[in-house]
């Protein structure tokens, strides 16, 4: 005979709202962070020592665009990363830049 028990209140939550997973955790802490900044505010982020940069960078900027809003990023040295929130720029003024090594010639040399 299996042993029945009723579920506690927080077990029957857990089921119903499933865990988010680590990429959702991240975004929403990333958009809580620029939550207090509005247009034409500055900040500055600096990574702890297991984060990287680019990866501060990237998530900053998704989480400028998930409010509608743009982020300028001001040259630093070290791991200091400075910026400003803008205006989103229009996707036609957006215009994509490629790295000089993926740049292929077209035509003979």
């Amino acid at each position: 005979m299996p042993h029945l028990r009723k579920l506690e209140p927080e077990e029957i939550k857990s089921l119903s709202h499933p865990r988010k997973g680590i990429r959702k955790r991240t975004a929403e802490e990333y958009d809580a962070l620029l939550g207090e900044y509005a247009e034409g505010d500055y900040g500055m982020a600096e990574p702890l020592p297991d984060e990287k940069r680019t990866t501060i960078r990237n998530r900053l900027i998704a989480a400028a665009k998930r409010r509608h809003l743009g982020i300028e990023f001001k040259r630093t040295r070290g791991d200091i990363l400075r910026f400003k929130i803008v205006p989103l720029a229009e996707e036609s003024e957006v215009i994509p830049q490629t790295p000089a090594r993926s740049r292929r010639r077209t035509g003979n040399p």
